[in-house]
């Protein structure tokens, strides 16, 4: 009886042995691949810290230069803001009064078929931007298809 136990217990030790050592080369490899990700890691962090340093030299040096408005009636130099959420406010309104010149007078405003499959893609298109965030550009693309003013435009889409 003795016999069998101790054999019971020599083959136990034997296999436990044997999954010890595979259980050793299993780790020791995992080790070497750490290092292969660590190296691969570090080198393509060096790569966007660099990308990120040319961006922001760039950012900085465009924040320097004076800006030149773009109406040709009035060609003066801007000095840049301090703030650049007042910066792209104002290039927002620019832009917003240039879109507003340029769009079609209400006395010339499209007669639209609202039942039209074209117009209910558009409808759905202009409902996206706006789920989407895009307000401004649904407004404009409202705007240009219907041929209506800014302030129309902005009461449709915020309707919607």
């Amino acid at each position: 009886m003795e016999d069998f136990i101790m054999g019971i217990v020599y083959i136990f030790s034997f296999i436990w042995g044997i999954l010890s050592i595979i259980l050793f080369f299993k780790v020791w490899g995992m080790t070497n691949r750490v290092i292969d990700i660590q190296n691969l890691f570090e080198k393509h962090s060096k790569n966007v810290d660099d990308k990120l340093g040319v961006l922001i030299s760039t950012l900085e040096k465009m924040k320097e230069t004076p800006k030149i408005e773009s109406n040709p009636n009035k060609a003066e130099i801007k000095q840049p803001k301090d703030n650049l959420k007042d910066a792209v406010k104002t290039t927002n309104l620019n832009a917003r009064k240039e879109k507003e010149a340029k769009a079609i007078s209400p006395k010339t405003k499209r007669e639209i078929d609202e039942s039209s499959n074209e117009f209910k893609q558009k409808l759905h298109k202009w409902q996206v931007l706006k789920e989407k965030g895009f307000i401004e550009q649904a407004i404009e693309e409202y705007q240009e298809y219907m041929g209506i003013d800014y302030d129309e435009a902005v009461k449709f889409i915020n309707e919607l």
